[in-house]
């Protein structure tokens, strides 16, 4: 969330190629922004003050002009697109977790990772460390100020958490749905004074530590407050997007009804796409998230979504981004949950906590690449109540002896049940939701796993995709560890299996011990 703090300053709205013309002028005050912000970073804090008024002022006017262009663009002819079902292929995992039998298990062995690694995201960065802390304080200030002269105060609920949100009027007319009246709509939002509300919603996005996707939520949340009205709200959330940043996000109707499209190089599960200059754009129904995510078809077959032909990515703007690699901070509704197993002939207990706002959070998240779960940190309360109780069986022991601890109480602690039973469909749990559910399987130990590792050690940690399995390994340096595993950039990985009942550091279930599995490396994701 710390980006975006960079986007409202300089409020970089709609680089999409809406007129030639346009799009030149604009690329001229983008380089012409960058360079004087590069003289900012380079000089002291008292630079700021000048660089951010001379951008406001001169912005001001490529802001008004642009929505309104845009706004124009928009009455041009849609294009409709056929929309396909990105399913999630259901693998066939056991009944019963295997269970770790000495007499069966095979000699240790190198095993062959596939050639092509799964692809390492990285987390874009600020250009220096500390801007989103001089953006807060300013707004904060810029915002005690707009409070007492906003005509209108308002509270919405977000996760357990009352927002509370100051406006002036935000209202605007839309009925039937076409490019027309999308293009007025646009147009009467545009003339609104908006930025006070995108600036109030960066604040609290910042401070519950929201990812692109969560920021999605918050936004649509707050539509639903003004507007109580699915198309409304879409178009609101939409606009805001764009507003902060967001111009490859797009918007499309079917049937008299506005979707939020969602481009990301990552594939989206259960949902509908199309794919528009080599990236696909996901369709998401802001009035139906739940259903519309777990793959119930909210059209009718082979549907067709009409949304305005244009290049929607651009080397400037982001990437929807639906990786939680911060912790969240909703905190509000806490609850216990006790689990125990044997551990050096002695059953132990534990009464971990979990944030349950996190998890009606994570329950409205799209299913996503196995990343994305691999690198969704836990809440800070569920996350301290591990620490607080881990910490004193931990200290002592050698790192492979942590990891071996990690790895039992990761086995053993859940009950296991494939997701079709549990949910009635596939299902990967984020780490926060392994504590609350009942059963979980191998996708969801093995990345609630990898989370225990990368909190307790500075071992390396991959994540490893079988055909019909999802296990760790873990890299020990050149400690004397024994038993299968595999090379990946010059270091020795072990198998450490969470399903495999009983498995020590290195033991592979015998019929995967000569199988090669896809690598997923989230290293730059965690630390």
């Amino acid at each position: 969330m710390k980006r975006i703090y960079l986007i409202i300053i300089t409020v970089i709205i709609l680089i999409t190629s809406f007129g030639v013309h346009a799009q030149t002028d604009f690329e001229k005050y983008l380089q012409h922004r960058d360079s004087v912000y590069n003289d900012y970073v380079n000089k002291s804090t008292d630079g700021y003050k000048n660089f951010k008024d001379s951008i406001d002022n001169e912005f001001a006017q490529y802001r008004d002009s642009i929505n309104k262009a845009f706004a124009q663009f928009l009455k041009q002819s849609w294009e409709s697109h056929t929309l396909k079902e990105n399913k999630l292929v259901i693998p066939v995992k056991p009944e019963t977790p295997p269970v770790f039998d000495p007499n069966k298990q095979t000699p240790p062995v190198k095993i062959e990772p596939k050639s092509t690694p799964i692809k390492i995201y990285e987390e874009p960065q600020l250009p220096i460390d500390d801007f989103s802390n001089r953006i807060n304080k300013e707004l904060k200030e810029k915002l005690a100020e707009y409070y007492k002269t906003a005509s209108h105060k308002d509270q919405f609920d977000f996760y357990g958490g009352k927002i509370n949100i100051f406006y002036d009027d935000m209202n605007f007319n839309i009925l039937s749905i076409n490019n027309q009246t999308v293009s007025q709509a646009w147009k009467q939002l545009s003339q609104k004074n908006y930025l006070p509300v995108i600036d109030q919603l960066a604040q609290y996005a910042h401070e519950y530590n929201l990812n692109d996707w969560g920021y999605m939520l918050l936004i649509k949340e707050l539509g639903n407050k003004l507007y109580n009205n699915n198309n409304k709200t879409t178009l609101f959330t939409w606009f805001v997007l764009a507003n902060t940043g967001y111009v490859n996000v797009k918007a499309g109707h079917l049937n008299n009804k506005l979707y939020l499209l969602v481009p990301s190089s990552m594939d989206i599960y259960s949902t509908y796409y199309f794919t528009n200059d080599n990236y696909k754009l996901y369709v998401f129904d802001l009035d139906n998230i739940r259903n519309s995510v777990k793959g119930i078809s909210y059209a009718e077959n082979s549907p067709k979504v009409s949304t305005y032909n244009n290049k929607f990515y651009n080397e400037k703007t982001k990437e929807f981004n639906f990786f939680q690699t911060e912790q969240l901070d909703f905190n509000k509704h806490t609850q216990a949950k006790q689990l125990g197993f044997m551990y050096n002939a002695k059953y132990t207990t534990f009464n971990l906590m979990y944030d349950a706002q996190a998890v009606d959070f994570y329950n409205d998240f799209p299913p996503c690449e196995s990343e994305v779960y691999f690198t969704s940190k836990l809440s800070k309360s569920a996350l301290e109540s591990i620490k607080k109780q881990f910490k004193p069986m931990l200290e002592g022991k050698t790192k492979s002896q942590q990891v071996q601890f990690l790895l039992t109480f990761t086995q053993k602690a859940f009950n296991y049940q494939i997701d079709q039973k549990q949910f009635g469909y596939e299902r990967w749990l984020y780490p926060e939701e392994i504590i609350k559910y009942a059963y979980s399987d191998c996708e969801d130990r093995s990345s609630f796993f990898a989370q225990l590792v990368n909190y307790f050690t500075d071992l390396k940690v991959i994540g490893l995709i079988y055909t019909n399995h999802i296990a760790t390994a873990v890299c020990f340096g050149d400690k004397n560890i024994v038993g299968n595993y595999l090379e990946y950039k010059g270091y020795k990985y072990f198998i450490c299996d969470p399903t495999f009942i009983g498995a020590n550091i290195g033991n592979c279930m015998p019929k995967l011990a000569r199988v090669s599995p896809k690598i997923i490396d989230f290293a730059s994701l965690t630390k």
